[in-house]
């Protein structure tokens, strides 16, 4: 019995990448094909299809796709090399302009480590570039530099690894293609070999990038006063599966997973925040520490059962607390150890 194909795919190309190369060296590109109804995405290894892919994407006309397979994340990708066929075809449907989708910082906690996403951002400071030892796929060791950047889009600010020989500048916007990494219970994302990098006019942020107000990430331990606050990601765990829950104000839930009901407030509870502590009793004029923090910090602001408070209410507890806090932080700018304090220092003196 002759091996079943994959039926013929018809629709446009858009979004023609430029050459790429993998780890293991392969060259490769990508673009979308746009169908009738969906849109799939496809990577080709095959270079020499890269002229023909091209003109039929500044040409907009129709293309049939043969000899193809499918990709092994989704089965609405395709994976293209020297045996595929492509040929103009005419089609009873028009063609659409295809956005190339961007995520915003804000949706990175909810993402799947190891997914590549586009990203649009302005960043806001970096730190000075590090030389790190890196094994590549043949177990060599190597040193490569990277640098942590600060960056921000209208919806967050994230820190963001980049790796040579990709170089970012302070107060620049940038649309980019990222990999997504897990870093204890935290997403962050950092720059791919074959990221690419468009230099993009300047993007409105949530964060002032002005000289008296840029926001800062740095190691060690400061003082402040908590100015704002952005929920980054809140769930529950179930009792008897343990998974993952999404957070609900109910007082009885029902777990996904296991199909168990239970009493919300009996539920481990998780949350992950970013707090923006202005070193300055005067947030309006003063410098901005950015820190992740986890369920204990945000109990400790609020006093009580994180459980028994909607994401209103802790946003509320926080930010009307006129306190000064010293907080400590790990390289990866994460909350420690947080504890009352007073400020007697100038604010220049506040940094250790």
């Amino acid at each position: 019995m002759a091996e079943k194909q994959d039926p013929d795919l018809t629709g446009y190309i858009h979004n023609v990448s430029p050459m790429k190369k993998s780890r293991r060296g392969t060259s490769y590109f990508n673009f979308d094909l746009q169908e009738k109804d969906a849109v799939r995405k496809a990577v080709c290894f095959s270079p020499e299809k890269r002229k023909v892919v091209e003109d039929q994407e500044q040409s907009q006309h129709g293309c049939k796709i043969t000899r193809y397979s499918q990709g092994s994340f989704s089965q609405t990708d395709i994976v293209i090399n020297k045996a595929t066929i492509i040929d103009k075809e005419q089609l009873p449907f028009p063609s659409k302009k295809v956005e190339v989708p961007f995520t915003p910082l804000k949706d990175i906690d909810h993402l799947t480590p190891g997914q590549v996403i586009n990203i649009k951002v302005k960043v806001i400071s970096t730190k000075p570039a590090k030389t790190v030892p890196v094994k590549d796929t043949q177990g060599t060791t190597k040193e490569l530099q990277k640098t942590e950047v600060l960056c921000a889009d209208h919806t967050a600010t994230r820190n963001l690894v980049v790796w040579e020989p990709i170089t970012l500048q302070e107060n620049h916007s940038y649309k980019l293609d990222v990999r997504v990494r897990l870093f204890g219970s935290s997403n962050y994302i950092n720059t791919m070999r074959d990221t690419t990098v468009e230099e993009i006019n300047d993007i409105e942020t949530i964060t002032s990038t002005d000289d008296e107000t840029r926001t800062i990430s740095s190691p060690g331990s400061f003082k402040g006063k908590i100015s704002a606050m952005t929920i980054i990601s809140r769930f529950i765990k179930c009792v008897d599966c343990r998974k993952k829950i999404p957070h609900t104000d109910k007082r009885i839930v029902t777990c996904p997973a296991c199909q168990m009901t239970m009493l919300a407030k009996n539920c481990p509870a998780d949350i992950t925040a970013k707090l923006s502590v202005s070193l300055n009793e005067d947030a309006a004029i003063g410098r901005n520490m950015t820190i992740t923090c986890f369920k204990d910090t945000l109990a400790y602001l609020t006093g009580t059962d994180l459980v028994l408070l909607s994401d209103d209410d802790i946003l509320e507890q926080v930010l009307v607390n006129e306190e000064t806090y010293s907080f400590d932080q790990n390289p990866q700018n994460i909350c420690t150890n947080i504890s009352l304090t007073d400020i007697t220092d100038s604010p220049e003196s506040l940094l250790n």
